[in-house]
C-alpha cells in the first residue's frame, strides 16, 4: 500500500514539474519554482551530508552553453533597446528547470530504489495519458471545469474564449502541453520497439492505445503534438525497416496492434460523428 501510494505521489510531482500550475492564493509562484527550490536545498543537504550531490563534467558544459544563450539574448536587447529579457535571463529559466527535475529523479530513486530512462519515462507517459483524460473530463463536466479555474491560474479565459475554445488539463494547455506531448510520443516509439526483447512485450498493445490516446486528444489540446507524431512515425518506420520489406515478428505486430488500433478509433469517430447526424435531424 506504501508503495502506491508512494507511486501516486511521484506521479503528481512529475505532473508539477512538467505542467507547471499557479495556484491563485499564490500568484507569481508556481509549482516548478517550488520544486525548483526544494530541489536546491535538497542537493545542498546531499553535498553536505553525504557527498553525492556533485556537477558533473555535462552540466558544466550545458551551463556554459546556456550562459552564452544568456549572453546573446542581453546584447540583442542592448542593441535593439527592446524590453524583452526572457532569452538573457536563460540561465536562469535552466537551472530552475534542473533544480525541480532534481527533485523529481531523486523521489523516483527513493520509491524504486534507482532511476532508470524506463522509469522516467513511464512516468513522463503516465503523466500525459492523465492530462488527456483529465482535459476530456473538464471539457465534458462544467462542474469540475468551474472547479479547476477557481483554483488554479493557466490563461482559461483565453482558451474559453469563443475564437480559441481549446481543451486543457491541470497546466497542461497549449505549446507547454503540444511539447511534453511529442515529447512523450517519440518516447513511447522507442519504448515500443525497444520492449520487443523485454519482459515487457505483453504490455505493447496497451502502449500503443496510449499513443494512439495522446496522439488524437493532445492535438486537440495543442497542434505541437503533431511534430511529436511525425517524429514518433518516422522513428517507426526507419527502425523496424518496414521500408525494405524486413520485419521481425514482433514488429509485424507492432504495425497490426497499431493500424488496428487506429482503425478501430476512427471506425468509433465516424460512428459518433453518425450518431449525432442522426440526432440533429
Amino acid at each position: 500500500m506504501v508503495k502506491y501510494i508512494s507511486t501516486i505521489c511521484v506521479t503528481v510531482l512529475t505532473s508539477l514539474f512538467l505542467f507547471p500550475i499557479e495556484l491563485k492564493a499564490f500568484p507569481g509562484m508556481n509549482s516548478k519554482k517550488f520544486l525548483a527550490a526544494v530541489g536546491l536545498v535538497w542537493f545542498f543537504i546531499n553535498l553536505g551530508k553525504y557527498r553525492t550531490g556533485r556537477f558533473s563534467k555535462d552540466m558544466v558544459i550545458l551551463s556554459l552553453l546556456a550562459v552564452s544563450v544568456s549572453l546573446a539574448g542581453l546584447i540583442a536587447v542592448t542593441y535593439n533597446e527592446t524590453p524583452d529579457y526572457a532569452y538573457a535571463t536563460y540561465i536562469t529559466s535552466m537551472w530552475v528547470w534542473m533544480g525541480a527535475a532534481y527533485v523529481v529523479v531523486h523521489s523516483i530513486r527513493l520509491v524504486h530504489g534507482s532511476a532508470s530512462i524506463w522509469l522516467a519515462g513511464n512516468y513522463f507517459i503516465a503523466v500525459c495519458l492523465i492530462q488527456c483524460i483529465m482535459a476530456l473530463w473538464i471539457d465534458s463536466s462544467m462542474e469540475l471545469k468551474q472547479a479547476v479555474d477557481s483554483v488554479i491560474e493557466q490563461g482559461q479565459d483565453f482558451l474559453n474564449s469563443h475564437n480559441v475554445e481549446r481543451l486543457y488539463g491541470i497546466g497542461a494547455s497549449l505549446d507547454v502541453a503540444g511539447s511534453r506531448f511529442a515529447a512523450a510520443l517519440v518516447l513511447l516509439a522507442f519504448f515500443l520497439l525497444s520492449m520487443e526483447q523485454t519482459r515487457f512485450r505483453s504490455w505493447m498493445f496497451f502502449y500503443i492505445l496510449v499513443f494512439v490516446f495522446i496522439a488524437v486528444v493532445g492535438n486537440m489540446i495543442a497542434r505541437t503534438t503533431t511534430v511529436g507524431l511525425l517524429l514518433a512515425i518516422g522513428y517507426l518506420l526507419y527502425k523496424s525497416d518496414i521500408w525494405c520489406l524486413q520485419l521481425s515478428a514482433e514488429s509485424r505486430k507492432l504495425w497490426l496492434y497499431l493500424g488496428g488500433s487506429t482503425l478501430a478509433y476512427n471506425s468509433s469517430m465516424c460512428l459518433s460523428v453518425s450518431a449525432g447526424c442522426n440526432l440533429q435531424k
